[in-house]
């Protein structure tokens, strides 16, 4: 009688994952605006992701996929979790220290975490995959009069939360690009602000 061999699992590293998000990166202009990454996109990412494997099976374009479809959310849900720490006032993010919470601030810290429990993780903490997914995730705004995506606004949601600082009830939140420089604003008409991204 034959023994059945099983090929051993994919293990993926935190290599793995940055050299899946980075390839996604290099590819994005084949996703479009909405992130939608085709199974040739997927191949070539299983391809250099096998050439640095270090641990576990190999990857497959089927296997990039379903990686990637299973973080995205999870990754969507820390990259807005940050957003939020980014909109605190007074409060600064380190991609080393992330929210950087000292002990002055632990009862600040603790109110802040009943409506942003996602943010947990990154207290004293950063997260390495920020700067990529910043730039390879498609912003998602919604609006009559919203600047086009793929036209200068790169980043996730850049005006989630923006709900809570300012009363939209009666206005449209739009986005433009300021002419005077590279930075993308938002406003409702009567408010203005600015959005920025660590580089």
């Amino acid at each position: 009688m034959a023994t059945k061999t099983t090929a051993p699992h994919a293990f993926w590293t935190q290599a793995d994952e940055t050299a899946l998000l980075e390839h996604l990166k290099l590819n994005a202009a084949a996703a479009g605006d909405g992130c939608s990454f085709k199974n040739p996109t997927f191949l070539s990412a299983s391809l250099v992701i096998n050439a640095i494997r270090e641990k576990g099976g190999p990857k497959t374009a089927g296997g990039c996929k379903n990686k990637f479809s299973a973080v995205r959310d999870v990754l969507r849900r820390t990259f807005r979790a940050i957003q939020a720490i980014w909109r605190q006032s007074g409060w600064t993010w380190s991609d080393v220290h992330g929210a950087n919470i000292k002990p002055q601030m632990e009862a600040e810290w603790v109110l802040f975490l009943k409506s942003h429990k996602d943010a947990k993780p990154f207290k004293n903490h950063g997260w390495i995959h920020l700067k990529i997914m910043t730039e390879l995730m498609p912003a998602t705004l919604h609006g009559a009069h919203v600047y086009c995506p793929s036209q200068g606004i790169t980043g996730m949601d850049a005006g989630v939360g923006l709900e809570d600082d300012i009363d939209n009830s009666d206005a449209e939140v739009t986005a433009e690009k300021d002419i005077s420089s590279d930075e993308p604003v938002m406003s409702d008409g009567t408010a203005e602000v600015r959005l920025s991204f660590p580089s």
